[in-house]
């Protein structure tokens, strides 16, 4: 699903050029999109801190937007695409990052990622 997202918010596609040969329906591409726009706040969140902890240095003054964000209707998912895809132009490797300080939002397989947040745990994926 990892696939399908990154490729929804980085290259001028539909929901279906989106997809992959593990995700084969529309519908599942378009959940894991939504799913991950709900949740950005937290992954960002997260990559603040380290960012702010100077274990990530980088300057996010620069936009990227999505370019299928235009596509959108409601301006806050617009913003959240934007959003996601300049946080992967800046970081690239954002779910590893994410993964490497246990915040796992695509688990391997048809497994469910979580996103760890204090003691509580919440699926993402």
């Amino acid at each position: 699903m990892r696939e399908v997202v990154e490729r929804y918010v980085k290259e001028p596609t539909t929901y279906l050029g989106a997809l992959t040969d593990a995700v084969t329906e529309v519908a599942t591409g378009f959940s894991a999109l939504e799913y991950a726009l709900k949740h950005l706040s937290l992954a960002y969140m997260f990559l603040m801190q380290l960012l702010t902890a100077g274990e990530l240095h980088r300057d996010f003054a620069t936009q990227f937007p999505c370019p299928n964000s235009y596509k959108v209707q409601k301006h806050g998912k617009r913003e959240r695409l934007d959003w996601l895809a300049t946080t992967l132009k800046k970081y690239p490797d954002m779910f590893e990052i994410l993964n490497r300080y246990g915040y796992p939002i695509f688990a391997s397989g048809r497994g469910c990622g979580l996103l760890r947040t204090h003691r509580a745990e919440c699926p993402l994926f």
